[in-house]
């Protein structure tokens, strides 16, 4: 201070003495400074490095005293700040002088004890002018209002200025008085805002970038969270909207920064705080989990094992230890818990080496910063035995005896037992708790983050009600025995055990009672928050912490629930006539009845659900429709990787009874079409501009079903389906099923209910509200048929109509099987999940290019898209929706059946373009054989993965017509109708399909390669197991004079143990029509396939095998001479179209 005021001290002596009960913190007294004992000293041995500095605040504070208040005094009391403020301030100066290695972690303390706490104070109902008339204030706006305005000063005008003016102010009031005009007549004017910054989304998502990507000062990402913060609590106290997102992201960005070795302390003090409120709202409920999640996401960058063992006398890396790593323990952030378990570990073994009796602080042999971390580890993942446990209550109690002064070591102890989650053990600690002299405040916060603690408080205050009742830290009890607590459930709870209370203590005064009544009101107000915020809150939790689907799921279910019918309501919050709370948009509601039985005794129900806030108080179990069972609702677990639920059942569930599970909860509408899922579209009306919204579902990947409704999410638990959805009165509902009828209700809400479906896969379901005009038809065979689209776009849906009709006639005809359903809806919608569309039983929904055309502007490519793809989605409601595959491991039931026939129902509705379905099934087949011969590609039938590929879909397609070729058109069809019939409302594996046509094959005498009756399954083995194709090498060898032919994969070596059965079809000069041959092993295995040079024949004619004839140079000359054979352009383009692709 001599060195900054250019005054010496003016006394000969400054003494400093500390008293063990001092009633205030210290006192400045002229040249005998008075202390709280407690704060000066520092132990090594039980004191953290927090506690080391606050023992330098102090003692900075009251010296630079000795300058502003004693030397200069504030001339009346209006004026306190310029002895509070200016200690405030320089006690920070002179700390980091003293310690200039941790100058910077001393400056950052400074924006958040001082400025962020001012800002808070001056922005509430107890803010006051700095310059005070009714003073003195001793509180946060004297002092570190005070010190955040110099600080500001310092900034604006320069260190070296500011310090000039106080050099001058306190040489002209030197033993004097002095007011804060006096003041400012010193310094010049001019300032930098004492203010708040607040970005708009996208300035905040830049910053954002820039934190993660470059890294920003770390007063720019303290400044970030206490702005944040501050704008929250200002618009929630203004009854304004805002969004908890925004401070989510910051929250999990400031650490996730390139530079990771030196985190701020001051930084983690803002954080941490934030992150427990996050924890907070989950910690009562089954998304608890998420916790550790959120932490790790936060802070998994910046955590590192060295944490543990690093030493350094830097405050700044010490501190954050001591603020951090209990959390990372609680949290299970890296290998925090091991690390935790290990350090105590070393802790013990130290102690026990020196026999000590007298607790841990002078044997522990291990930094004190870590050591309320360590003994949370050894308390929360404690051993079977407890062993842990019961050392550091033997610890504690020696401890508690020889360090009466210096509490820092018991205390850390103590805060390591709340870790505790055994309910015995708890028991203990609260006893601990009850009995000690320390606040019951402090002591009670500890049990605040262990998920266990508030149901052994509840419990221990049941069984001791009037004790606890008479407690002089009741509310410290209750607010953290309530303090997680925002469900109905706990609301009863909380009262059934208040009413018990009064019972036994009828005298309880009138301010015990209020105690009482705050806490209820506190749940009843936490239940009305989370209504309110948690829907934005647990947006950003899934969307940021859970995988948000899978191409399949692959974890499957048991197979011992199986459902039969399904109740669904849903209703989706959109932009419409029906009023909702704004926090509720892009939500919706869900009920679900679930009625199933069970093929083994079990005490779980094992279902599916993803993404969905299941009300844990709502789930209701019934045997027989009245019987109630009870559910363990308390222990219902989510697996977030697989999209389950798990519900513990009281008793057992047995075969033989049918049961109802009934479960409410709240689900997500992704704000962009494109992750499937419940979606939400928009568009844009012709007629007058405005936009409108459209809730629409697509579940066969991604999400799911599951993330509409709890079921069972697999394509083989068929189910009925009974829908009713409650939307915007002035939309439209459609499901699956055609509709039963419409009810309105009030504030703009109606409910349409639909026809119960046939038992049909989850997958299947589907939903759309919007606002839509609809043209419709009735199909030759009597199916109606409505094509939907946003109002003013249904004028283009003639031609869709036409394709949908014409397709569910020709399926019908041609399979002899009725379409199941009465009506088929298709929906053009202006975006949608996928580029094309999705075959929703009753119901195909996708984008509007897939599905309608302007037949004024729509050219030949765009009718024959659209044709397709609508045929495509027709040809499922049979081949996938009524006839199901069992796994998506054999896609190509549903997708290589939907390409091949989708060409037959166009052509037969438009048997003018039989020509350009050649040209289509060409172009398919060609780009099936390119994609199949690269090294990426899958077989057609995979466990491992690649299902929606081309493979399922092209190749599929492919096969089935060298099967229709090979085993002839009437054996296929009479098989595929069998195959249909035999199946309908079924699930098949591909063996139930090549059994079918092996039947047929029979009936028909149907040949193989060996003379026998075709065995489908051997023939398609290959085919569809296997990646790639056989390319059918013909070469002219020149010893013999023969032309011979081999097989080779398309993939060489790579696939070289494989052989292919090939049905190949060939022209040969001189003879009428075609002939087919089989080619099997590695040479064909028939004189067919040994012939006399040059070769008179085309083969694979109209590519009906999936192969490719490769010729060596005389052989292809002598096929050039020999094209004429062939009488149709497929063939040419077949032979021109290999021989591109080997010179390729």
């Amino acid at each position: 201070m001599k060195l900054y005021t250019g005054i010496d001290f003016p006394i000969n002596k400054c003494d400093n003495v500390g008293l063990p009960q001092f009633p205030a913190g210290a006192m400045e007294n002229y040249g005998l400074i008075l202390y709280k004992y407690q704060l000066i000293p520092y132990n090594e041995d039980t004191m953290t490095t927090l506690e080391r500095v606050e023992a330098a605040r102090v003692i900075c504070h009251e010296v630079s005293h000795q300058w502003y208040g004693d030397l200069v005094t504030a001339r009346w009391w209006d004026n306190l700040f310029l002895n509070e403020g200016f200690a405030a301030y320089y006690m920070r100066y002179l700390m980091g002088k003293s310690f200039p290695d941790d100058a910077e972690f001393v400056d950052t303390t400074m924006l958040s004890l001082d400025r962020e706490q001012a800002l808070k104070q001056d922005a509430g109902p107890t803010t006051h002018p700095l310059i005070a008339p009714d003073g003195p204030y001793f509180d946060k706006i004297t002092y570190k209002k005070g010190s955040a305005l110099l600080r500001m000063l310092s900034d604006v005008m320069g260190p070296e200025v500011l310090q000039a003016g106080v050099q001058h102010h306190l040489k002209s009031h030197e033993y004097g008085v002095a007011s804060h005009v006096d003041l400012f007549a010193s310094l010049t004017d001019g300032y930098k805002c004492f203010s708040r910054v607040f970005y708009d989304d996208e300035s905040l998502k830049s910053v954002l970038e820039k934190i993660r990507t470059e890294d920003v000062p770390i007063g720019v990402k303290i400044t970030l969270v206490g702005d944040e913060v501050a704008l929250i609590e200002r618009q929630e106290t203004k009854g304004l909207p805002y969004s908890y997102d925004r401070l989510l992201n910051i929250l999990t960005s400031v650490y996730n920064t390139p530079s990771t070795n030196d985190p701020s302390f001051t930084l983690a003090d803002l954080v941490l705080p934030q992150m427990e409120f996050f924890a907070s709202l989950l910690r009562d409920s089954i998304d608890a989990p998420l916790i550790n999640r959120f932490f790790n996401k936060a802070f998994g960058k910046v955590y590192r094992s060295s944490l543990w063992t690093e030493t350094t006398k830097a405050w700044n890396a010490n501190s954050f230890k001591y603020a951090f790593l209990p959390y990372a323990v609680k949290h299970s952030v890296g290998d925090a818990p091991e690390m935790a378990k290990e350090i105590y570990k070393t802790i013990y073994n130290n102690c026990m080496s020196r026999q000590s009796k007298n607790g841990t602080s002078w044997c522990a042999g291990v930094p004190t910063d870590i050591h309320r971390a360590a003994y949370c580890g050894a308390a929360k993942y404690d051993n079977e035995i407890a062993s842990n446990f019961a050392s550091l209550m033997n610890f504690y109690n020696g401890e508690v005896q020889v360090n009466p002064y210096f509490f820092q070591e018991y205390r850390a102890l103590m805060e390591g037992m709340a870790c505790t989650e055994r309910a015995s053990q708890l028991r203990i600690v609260i006893r601990l708790f009850l009995s000690s002299p320390l606040k019951p405040t402090m002591l009670f916060d500890w049990l605040k983050a262990n998920p266990k603690a508030s149901d052994a408080l509840y419990s221990y205050m049941k069984g001791k009600p009037e004790s606890i009742a008479q407690y002089e830290g009741l509310s410290a009890y209750l607010d953290t025995m309530t303090y997680n607590w925002r469900s109905t459930r706990r609301l009863q709870q909380y009262m059934e055990l208040h009413n018990k209370v009064l019972e036994l203590v009828p005298n309880m005064n009138d301010a015990t009672k209020k105690i009482f009544l705050k806490y209820e009101e506190r749940i009843k107000k936490n239940i009305e928050w989370s209504e309110k915020h948690m829907p934005a809150i647990m947006r950003w939790m899934y969307d940021n912490l859970v995988v948000i689907g899978r191409d399949p799921w692959t974890k499957r279910l048991s197979g011992i629930i199986r459902p039969e019918r399904y109740d669904v309501e849903i209703t989706p919050y959109i932009p419409g006539s029906g009023k909702y709370y704004v926090h509720r948009n892009l939500t919706f509601d869900g009920n679900v009845k679930m009625t199933f039985t069970v093929t083994a005794e079990t005490s779980e129900i094992v279902v599916n659900a993803h993404r969905l806030m299941i009300n844990t108080d709502s789930v209701v179990l019934q045997k027989d429709r009245n019987e109630r069972i009870e559910v363990s609702s308390t222990e219902i677990t989510k697996d977030y990787e697989n999209g389950i639920l798990t519900i513990p059942v009281v008793g057992k569930l047995s075969p033989g009874n049918s049961y109802t599970l009934s479960i409410s909860y709240f689900g997500f509408i992704f704000d962009k079409p494109f992750h499937q899922g419940a979606d939400i579209n928009y568009n844009f009306y012709e007629f007058n501009g405005k936009q409108g919204w459209i809730f629409t579902t697509d579940f066969e990947g991604g999400p799911g079903s599951r993330s509409l409704l709890v079921c069972c999410d697999e394509p083989s638990y068929k189910a009925k389906f009974k829908i009713s959805v409650r939307h915007a009165a002035d939309m439209t509902a459609l499901s699956n099923m055609i509709n039963t009828g419409t009810v309105v209700s009030k504030d703009g809400w109606a409910v349409t209910s639909f026809k119960e479906s046939p038992v049909m896969s989850t997958y299947l379901l589907a939903i759309c509200v919007g606002h839509f005009a609809s043209l419709s038809a009735v199909s030759e065979s009597g199916v109606l048929v409505r094509a939907f689209s946003w109002t003013g776009m249904e004028k283009y849906a003639d031609f869709s109509l036409k394709v949908m009709a014409g397709t569910v006639d020709y399926m019908t005809k041609y399979f002899n099987y009725d379409f199941p359903l009465s009506k088929l809806d298709m929906v053009a919608l202006p975006q949608h999940a996928d580029a094309g569309a999705m075959e929703n039983w009753g119901l195909i929904l996708g984008n509007y290019k897939s599905l309608m055309v302007d037949m004024d502007y729509a050219d030949a490519n765009a009718l024959g898209r659209v044709a397709i793809v609508l045929a495509h989605e027709v040809v499922h409601q049979w081949f996938g929706d009524l006839v199901t595959l069992d796994w998506w491991s054999d896609i190509f039931l549903n997708e290589g059946f939907a390409q091949y026939w989708s060409h037959y129902g166009m052509t037969h509705t438009l048997p003018e373009q039989k020509g350009y379905m050649e040209h289509y099934r060409f172009i398919s087949t060609t780009k099936a054989l390119i994609n199949d011969c690269k090294e990426n590609t899958w077989p057609i039938l995979s466990v491992e993965g690649g299902l929606f590929t081309t493979a399922a879909y092209l190749k599929g397609s492919a096969l089935l017509n060298t099967l229709s070729n090979t085993i002839s058109a009437e054996t296929l069809q009479k098989g595929l109708r069998k195959y249909i019939s035999n199946k309908a409302y079924g699930n098949v594996k591909p063996n139930d399909l090549w059994d079918s046509l092996t039947k047929a094959c029979d009936e028909d005498k149907v040949k193989g390669w060996n003379g026998k009756n075709l065995d489908v399954a051997t023939l398609m083995k290959a085919w569809t197991t296997e990646k790639s194709f056989p390319i059918l090498k013909v070469e002219h060898n020149l010893k013999t004079g023969k032309v011979t032919y081999n097989q080779e994969s398309c993939l060489g070596s790579k696939n070289s143990n494989i052989t292919w059965y090939i049905p190949v079809r060939s022209e040969e000069k001189g003879r009428d029509g075609e002939e087919l041959n089989w080619f099997y092993g590695r040479d064909g295995s028939s004189p067919w396939w040994t012939m006399s040079y040059p070769p008179r024949r085309v083969d694979n004619v109209r590519r009906t095998a999936f192969v490719r004839m490769k010729y060596d140079t005389r052989t292809w000359a002598s096929l050039v001479r020999s094209i004429h054979i062939a009488k149709d352009p497929i063939t040419v383009g077949t032979i021109l179209d290999d021989a591109w692709f080997f010179l390729s």
